[in-house]
């Protein structure tokens, strides 16, 4: 995206601010609705979530494709992050699911692969798609490459997922992620606005305020605890039922070091038990000689 950030703004005449917000719309839109979007997969299902993540995620970026002003650029950019981390944390949860061992370990390695090289590969097909100008897109292109290969994985997805268990999901606890969707915007918002706009008072201002809207989500989760429902920041169950419906969609790269010390403390635990095996073993083998009047008779 931020290849054809040049030739967006000369074609839209799009302002300083406009720009900024096309370039952050998505990047905010992500970071507030992504626990929302976990949160659902554990509800609605991780495949069925998936599918409609990957089809709101095609459908906005051929909406940013042919957007004729910067307003429906915005709101589409906006759109495109919501959809994204709605899709996001349910390639997590649905690799936690269906992969244990060393197996899990390779899923895992597989998908920071994808992800490290889905970064370098965007940056380099981004910039060769505007510099093409394929029938005269420009920047369009960036955005209009997305739809295609959208529509393929949805046609695909269907027969290679999982089919999503009757189960009942975690409620959706509504008090605590408003709060704490509060909390990542007012945190998030200056971090990515306030550099290019001189770190205004506001961008303080706001960093404070999400502090205290953090302390303000403590307080509404032990309340929601309270009153016998599913607050958000659980602790993570066993990888084989899925990432927490909430506090999913952990970064590839986190998770595998979260993976370590696991694996570690199951290794140690094989070796004490194979130990333990030994030393009864042998003390079977020594009381037994003990209690044969043969073996004392050769002694």
């Amino acid at each position: 995206m931020n290849v054809a950030l040049p030739t967006l703004r000369a074609d839209l005449d799009v302002s300083d601010a406009g720009l900024q917000l096309v370039a952050a719309g998505y990047i905010l839109a992500y970071a507030v609705f992504l626990i929302t979007g976990a949160r659902l997969g554990g509800i609605i299902g991780y495949r069925r979530a998936f599918l409609l993540g990957l089809a709101g995620f095609a459908l906005t970026s051929a909406v940013c494709g042919v957007a004729p002003q910067t307003g429906t650029l915005i709101a589409s950019r906006f759109l495109q992050g919501a959809s994204a981390a709605l899709m996001t944390p349910q390639v997590m949860s649905l690799i936690q699911r269906n992969f244990a061992g060393p197996a899990l370990a390779r899923a895992l390695g597989y998908f920071a692969a994808v992800i490290a090289g889905g970064v370098v590969v965007g940056e380099a097909a981004g910039g060769l798609l505007v510099s093409a100008d394929l029938f005269d897109t420009g920047w369009r292109a960036v955005f209009l490459v997305n739809v295609p290969i959208g529509l393929l994985l949805f046609v695909a997805a269907p027969r290679v997922l999982p089919r999503d268990e009757a189960r009942h999901g975690p409620s959706l606890d509504a008090p605590g992620l408003f709060v704490l969707s509060a909390t990542v915007l007012l945190f998030v918002l200056p971090l990515v606005l306030g550099h290019d706009l001189g770190w205004p008072a506001w961008a303080f201002a706001s960093l404070a305020a999400s502090v205290v809207l953090a302390v303000v989500f403590v307080v509404v989760e032990r309340q929601v605890s309270a009153a016998g429902g599913r607050p958000l920041k659980r602790g993570v169950p066993d990888p084989r039922h899925g990432t927490p419906a909430g506090l999913g969609g952990r970064p590839a790269v986190a998770t595998c070091h979260h993976r370590r010390p696991v694996a570690g403390r199951a290794s140690r635990a094989r070796r004490g038990r194979r130990g333990r095996g030994r030393q009864q073993r042998a003390r079977g083998r020594a009381g037994a000689g003990a209690a044969d009047p043969r073996r004392r008779a050769v002694r």
